[in-house]
Formats: C-alpha cells, sequence, structure tokens
C-alpha cells in the first residue's frame, strides 16, 4: 500500500471542510482516497485521469463491493489531487 504525503491528506482535509462533509466520514473518505491512488499506482492509471476513476469502480465491482461505491464519486476531488504534486504512478510513488 502506498502512503500519502501530508500535503496531499492536510489539503483533503480541508476540502472534506469545505464541502460540509460529516467529521465521521471522514476517516471513510480518506480511505477511499488511498484505495483509489493505490490502485492508480499498482495499475499504472493517471490519478488525474477520469477514465481512471471508472477503471476502479468496475475493479470494486468485479470483487463484489458494489454496495460500498455509494459515495466513491465524492470522496475526493480532482481538483485537490491536481494542486498537490504527486510522485507519478509509475513506481516511484512509495509503496
Amino acid at each position: 500500500m502506498i502512503t500519502l504525503p501530508k500535503a496531499l491528506l492536510d489539503k483533503f482535509d480541508s476540502w472534506l471542510e469545505r464541502e460540509a462533509v460529516e467529521v465521521r466520514r471522514h476517516a471513510e473518505y480518506r480511505r477511499w482516497l488511498l484505495y483509489y491512488l493505490d490502485f492508480c499506482h499498482k495499475y499504472r492509471h493517471g490519478y488525474l485521469d477520469e477514465l481512471s476513476l471508472g477503471l476502479f469502480t468496475e475493479k470494486l465491482k468485479d470483487k463484489g463491493q458494489r454496495k460500498n461505491l455509494g459515495a466513491l464519486p465524492h470522496c475526493f476531488s480532482f481538483t485537490v489531487l491536481d494542486t498537490v504534486k504527486l510522485p507519478t504512478t509509475h513506481g516511484t510513488m512509495p509503496r
């Protein structure tokens, strides 16, 4: 599993507050962000490509996790991801 940069988590937390996401759901949203970025890293998909989100949700459906998809499209913002420089998805992001 990758390690998310502190700068990204800080910006993501600010985004959660701006979007008025219930505090009790913040950990769930952070977990989805981690899973998504880990998926992009593992399968070498661009994390800013909306197609990657579709591929990620298909992978979850294939694994029988359809019921977990409810909040997924709302759990992170490409705008937040775009403001933090992440290592490439081609092997340089720490595991």
